[in-house]
């Protein structure tokens, strides 16, 4: 019989096996530019301060997250096909003032406060597009 702290330990691999893969093939579908864009992020799929399932792109400067922000309709056409179930896609980065304590928290995307982020959030399933406060 497996313990409790092994089946955990087998279900965040498998559970980060499966988010890797996932953000691999969103990844591969997009443009040329897109994919070079995003190579440079952090993906994750977590609750927005709303607790609404949001698709997070951080993107690691205010220049790389305007150049995803440009692909907005081509990036959520992409989510909307791979991602089905997921409401919104959050396209963000962390301003200067706050980089020194996001870099102490990465890799942990997870524990990044909504604070530090700013951009761009947008409805999977339409065009719209609101700003982030």
């Amino acid at each position: 019989m497996l313990s409790q702290s092994s089946f955990s330990s087998d279900n965040r691999v498998l559970t980060q096996s499966f988010y890797r893969t996932l953000f691999y093939h969103f990844s591969e579908s997009c443009d040329d530019p897109t994919q070079i864009l995003l190579s440079k992020c952090q993906l994750a799929i977590l609750p927005s301060e709303k607790g609404i399932v949001t698709f997070f792109i951080v993107a690691p400067s205010q220049q790389v997250a305007e150049g995803l922000v440009n692909q907005g309709n081509h990036i959520i056409d992409r989510v909307s096909r791979i991602m089905m179930g997921i409401r919104q896609t959050a396209i963000c980065f962390v301003p200067i003032e706050y980089q020194e304590e996001y870099q102490a928290l990465k890799p942990n995307i997870s524990e990044i406060p909504y604070h530090f982020l700013v951009g761009k959030v947008y409805d999977n399933f339409s065009e719209n597009a609101q700003i982030v406060e």
